[in-house]
């Protein structure tokens, strides 16, 4: 991959270019822990209760409500990429 982004780059640019090739990364390991942990502690784990093993019991509406969120969250992210191709292809034109 780094290979292919470094040769799309113009002559000179190839560290900027590489650098924002790992932007998504950094923003998804700076976002993706703080927002799946509210999800999972302030949604998922609302009203669930401790087992004798230790382990917690969702209950089943919240829980269902979280992945949800979490589906919701995938959709978006496709339908944005899917959105931002067909403003590059119009660009193009």
């Amino acid at each position: 991959m780094y290979e292919y982004i470094g040769a799309l780059a113009p002559k000179g640019q190839e560290g900027l270019f590489l650098g924002y090739a790992n932007l998504p990364l950094a923003l998804g390991a700076i976002l993706g822990g703080p927002v799946g942990a509210f999800i999972f502690n302030g949604i998922m784990a609302k009203g669930a209760t401790k087992r004798p093993d230790g382990l917690l019991e969702l209950d089943p509406t919240n829980n269902a409500l979280g992945w949800l969120i979490l589906m919701a969250i995938g959709l978006v992210s496709a339908a944005s990429l899917w959105l931002f191709n067909r403003w590059l292809e119009k660009q193009k034109a």
